[in-house]
């Protein structure tokens, strides 16, 4: 699926379509800069589709999230520095009937750095989180729609350790976090609900084990893992929210 000779190659990932269509993205340095690239397969026509295509205009900064719509849609986002200006941008493209859009900015790096962004398909939506300073910043964009709302701001916490969002087939999205060794989250439902403690600080959770997930039946559920001391490991934990 893609080139090889003089390239250094890292980062695969596969979006997988139950028509068939799946489609692959990998960072691809030529020593001259840095790109995400993508190649979708036609299961029609038995065979991948034209040359990968770099998605970016900028130095890929080798992050990307990816969600898939039921109504077929893919959309990439990823992050970006461009070395004239020295500023880091988020991005995002999508993929829909064999057509790629034009480049999306989400949020730049004036006047705070942005980072760790992360797509949740909700129904037909597509919700993006990411980090703005201190600020989890969110921006929707709507089934049938080419623009992304305005971003805005949903919750204020510092000291990140790592996050998840997830959504469910009925539009709702759950926004979880660790900060401090504790754990809140706040759902979406129309509009971003308040914030709800699941677990208070205390014991030490397991560097990137946290994790959720919206089922279809619309119960939010938050995992992750604490370390004990005593045992000399670590366990798995839950919490379930109908």
């Amino acid at each position: 699926v893609s080139g090889s000779e003089g390239l250094n190659l890292y980062g695969l990932d596969v979006v997988c379509n139950p028509d068939g269509d799946h489609m692959v993205l990998y960072g691809e340095d030529d020593g001259s800069g840095r790109a995400l690239m993508a190649r979708v397969y036609d299961a029609s026509e038995g065979d991948w589709t034209a040359a990968p295509l770099p998605l970016g205009v900028d130095d890929y900064q080798y992050e990307s999230t990816t969600a898939r719509t039921p109504d077929g849609r893919v959309v990439v986002g990823f992050e970006e520095y461009d070395t004239t200006a020295m500023q880091s941008y988020l991005r995002a493209r999508t993929y829909s009937a064999g057509v790629w859009s034009t480049v999306a900015t989400l949020d730049d790096s004036d006047p705070v750095v942005v980072s760790d962004l992360q797509f949740a398909a909700a129904g037909d939506d597509v919700h993006a989180v990411w980090r703005a300073g201190s600020d989890f910043v969110a921006s929707r964009l709507e089934a049938g729609s080419t623009t992304w709302t305005t971003a805005t701001p949903v919750a204020t916490v510092a000291g990140v350790q790592e996050f998840c969002v997830a959504g469910d087939p009925f539009g709702g999205v759950e926004l979880a976090w660790v900060a401090n060794n504790a754990i809140n989250a706040r759902f979406y439902r129309d509009a971003w609900g308040s914030e709800v403690a699941i677990k208070a600080a205390g014991e030490f959770i397991g560097s990137g084990s946290l994790s959720c997930v919206v089922d279809a039946r619309k119960r939010a559920s938050v995992a992750w893992t604490l370390w004990d001391p005593a045992a000399v490991q670590l366990s798995a934990f839950a919490r379930t929210f109908r």
